[in-house]
């Protein structure tokens, strides 16, 4: 994984604000495709 780290810490400078994205567009996601699908339950 990452050079130079014995430990295995994932949570560099590096991959944390790529991790806090992922992060934030997943929770994005799931509340919005739900959303999404009790809406088009509910026109019909």
């Amino acid at each position: 994984m990452i050079e130079g780290n014995p430990r295995g810490n994932a949570f560099t400078p590096k991959v944390f604000p790529f991790f806090c994205l992922f992060y934030f567009f997943l929770d994005i996601f799931f509340h919005t495709v739900p959303n999404s699908i009790n809406d088009a339950n509910r026109k019909e």
